[in-house]
């Protein structure tokens, strides 16, 4: 996985209503107001200098929160910057947000088979990993702890890699999620990028994608440290068991 970057610009949005007009303003930290097409704009020069640069670095403002008090919506965005492939893979993730899981019948490694219509009326994490992923490895302790934590829900792992190659590194890594391998086609309709977490809720849609588990950053090292935040993870699982 591509590591994205967070950058501390974040923009509050207040929507007025007047007359069955509604003016948007954006506030920066320090509180000069933007019109959305301003921000829209400064956003697209930072691009264009990246570009110009020859950077593979895009950036993107990406909604945090949203609050609205009687006719006064605020918006909460940070703009962050990642690789112009990473960005093209989140719009691709958001195409599947609230839409229903691709069907799919796929054998897991013991040879039994996984029907996506079976899973109805569950909850469902899908993670999809290879085992020389290095991001992904990384996160695997954390995913044996979400599994151990939430029984209602169904955890399965895919791989577009065989069983030749998973099951040598489950003997060697304990990873307890159900194991489906060769699942090549289905992995590609989601991305090239890896891992990914499809979070899926008792309706059969899928509600959240996200992307690694983001390591946690040092502070007085000023590294990136072995452990991982599992706060968004968390908050996705909620989703989909409190949905019923």
């Amino acid at each position: 996985m591509i590591q994205q970057y967070a950058f501390g610009v974040l923009f509050l949005g207040v929507s007025v209503a007047a007359h069955a007009q509604q003016v948007v303003r954006y506030r920066s930290t320090n509180n000069k107001l933007y019109t959305e097409a301003q921000v829209d704009s400064m956003v697209a020069a930072r691009n264009q200098k990246m570009e110009a640069q020859g950077l593979d670095m895009r950036f993107a403002k990406k909604v945090t929160a949203t609050q609205t008090q009687g006719d006064t919506t605020v918006h909460t965005f940070g703009l962050t910057g990642a690789s112009k492939a990473v960005l093209e893979s989140q719009a691709r993730y958001a195409s599947f947000i609230g839409k229903p899981l691709p069907p799919f019948s796929l054998p897991d490694v013991q040879g039994k088979m996984v029907h996506s219509d079976q899973l109805r009326g569950q909850p469902v994490v899908i993670n999809m990993w290879f085992t020389t992923c290095a991001p992904c490895i990384a996160e695997i302790p954390a995913l044996n702890q979400f599994k151990a934590g939430h029984p209602s829900v169904v955890f399965l792992a895919m791989t577009y890699e065989g069983k030749d190659k998973v099951l040598p590194f489950l003997q060697k890594r304990r990873f307890a999620f159900r194991q489906v391998a060769d699942a090549k086609a289905y992995c590609a309709l989601f991305t090239q990028q890896y891992p990914i977490s499809i979070f899926v809720d008792r309706q059969g849609l899928v509600r959240q994608i996200l992307q690694a588990l983001p390591m946690r950053y040092d502070v007085a090292t000023k590294q990136l440290t072995e452990d991982v935040n599992p706060a968004e993870f968390q908050a996705s699982l909620q989703i989909i068991e409190l949905n019923k």
